[in-house]
């Protein structure tokens, strides 16, 4: 079998990580990621008019399916229309992985005037991902698409940018052929468990909220469980929405809907956060001030 280019590298990762569906737009600099797609037919590739379009697309289809979104897009202007999602992404801590083209490796960097040419392109993204990486060698291709999927498996999910100069795609190369599926997250704290069992069992009144992390855990019947066990109410943030259905009688509403949630807030003795980080928008606003009392344990 002849050297592989890093465009087939690029999808050859992709398939081994479980990828079946990837959201793009081709580009001059990214073709050869587009011919690799096309010769292969484990991975659908999903057209979009527009790169913001395609990363929104990734972040509908993580959410929807508790899959890694793949975004697909060119140089330049083609990944910076891509942040708008990622952005999206980044506050939701969805899954979603970019693959981006860049100038010609000896161009990066320069502000020579390249086609489609944004100086340190990756620079961009580091605010917005949880890790944003610039491929600097041909052969560490294949490895970098590895990581971003190892990375997502363990801790909490966001976005991933990877940005892959063009002549590194277009450079046929012979890698280590690796198989997907790596990275877990890490264990449980055991001693942070037993305390927080023993609050809860010596609770009167018990309160459960769930963030998006019971979803992105897949933890939902066993939230359902320890409600039913304890007898105590749920609320659950925007993003945990689903962890447990909302026409159970134990479901209390959504932060920030003070209404629904402030009585039964006010209420409880004993409160276990699961999955979620009490953002701003959802505690701290003109529906909610969220704030514990002295005598409540969180």
């Amino acid at each position: 079998m002849p050297p592989r280019t890093g465009g087939e590298w690029v999808v050859e990762a992709l398939r081994a990580e479980g990828v079946r569906h990837v959201f793009g737009i081709p580009g001059v600099h990214n073709l050869a990621i587009y011919d690799a797609l096309l010769r292969q037919s484990e991975i659908t590739h999903v057209l979009a008019r527009h790169e913001a379009g395609a990363g929104f697309m990734a972040d509908g289809y993580a959410r929807a399916s508790g899959r890694p979104g793949v975004v697909v897009v060119t140089t330049g202007p083609g990944a910076t229309n891509a942040l708008t999602p990622l952005v999206e992404s980044y506050a939701g801590s969805m899954p979603i992985v970019l693959v981006m083209s860049d100038v010609a490796s000896q161009l990066v960097g320069r502000d020579v005037g390249a086609l489609h040419e944004v100086p340190n392109q990756i620079e961009c993204f580091k605010p917005v991902t949880r890790w944003a990486e610039a491929v600097t060698e041909a052969g560490a291709i294949p490895a970098a698409v590895h990581a971003a999927f190892d990375l997502l498996r363990t801790g909490r999910p966001g976005p991933i940018a990877i940005s892959i100069p063009n002549d590194f795609l277009a450079a046929r190369f012979e890698a280590p052929q690796r198989s997907g599926g790596h990275g877990r997250r890490p264990p449980c704290h055991v001693d942070e468990i037993r305390k927080a069992a023993r609050l809860l069992v010596g609770a009167a009144r018990p309160l459960l909220i769930a963030g998006g992390g019971v979803i992105a855990a897949g933890a939902e019947a066993r939230l359902t469980a320890l409600a039913r066990r304890l007898g105590a109410p749920v609320i659950t943030t925007v993003m945990g929405r689903g962890a447990i259905s909302e026409r159970d009688p134990l479901w209390h509403g959504v932060l920030p809907n003070s209404r629904a949630t402030e009585d039964v807030i006010k209420a409880a003795d004993v409160v276990l956060a699961i999955g979620c980080r009490f953002a701003h928008r959802s505690t701290q606003g003109l529906l909610l001030n969220l704030a514990f009392a002295p005598s409540q344990t969180l």
